[in-house]
């Protein structure tokens, strides 16, 4: 049987998956919509309306914010500390969060590329946590917030606009600070 025809079996007849019990495909399966805008049945036919089977993992809950407040009893202490943070002080907490993660970064980056006898240059590990901090953690929040102000829809043009705008305008700048930033720093 050819791919045309396996797409077919396969979209029209859920059953046709041997080996899965009635209650996996159950909660693999959902008859929602996909988040991607696709309908019809099988590949050939995604211009035709209808529902198109796709598993639960791709399918988005409109429901997650209400489930997500309703059972924070049920995440762990540091997430639920995290979170009440962002929500009071979103500009130190991105901030700090972005230091922390440019000095994990640094720390691997240098484990990796590290002769067996070598150390740890804390200096570089500073310059990159000191450069999220001051200047990546505030810039992308402000930049997100600005994008969020001047774009606020959340359909498929919008983003790709925002990533537009992202890689056309704050990647370059973003990139030149930084750059300029560290060889300050290293005295060149």
């Amino acid at each position: 049987m050819n791919i045309v025809g396996l797409s077919k079996r396969f979209f029209s007849d859920r059953r046709s998956l041997h080996g899965i019990n009635n209650a996996l495909l159950k909660t693999v399966f959902t008859g929602r919509k996909p988040i991607l805008g696709f309908s019809g049945r099988s590949i050939h036919e995604l211009r035709k309306t209808g529902n198109f089977v796709i598993p639960r993992v791709f399918s988005v809950s409109r429901n997650l914010t209400t489930k997500a407040s309703s059972s924070s009893s049920k995440q762990p202490a540091f997430l639920r500390w995290y979170l009440r943070k962002l929500e009071s002080h979103p500009f130190m907490t991105k901030s700090i969060t972005t230091s922390v993660i440019y000095m994990a970064a640094d720390l691997t980056s240098q484990m990796i590329t590290m002769e067996p006898t070598g150390s740890f240059d804390l200096i570089r590990t500073a310059r990159m946590a000191s450069f999220g901090l001051i200047f990546l953690g505030p810039s992308q929040h402000l930049w997100f917030s600005y994008l969020s102000k001047i774009l606020p829809k959340r359909d498929v043009l919008t983003t790709f606009k925002k990533i537009m705008m992202g890689q056309v305008l704050f990647g370059p700048v973003s990139n030149t600070v930084f750059y300029s930033y560290n060889a300050a720093l290293q005295g060149t």
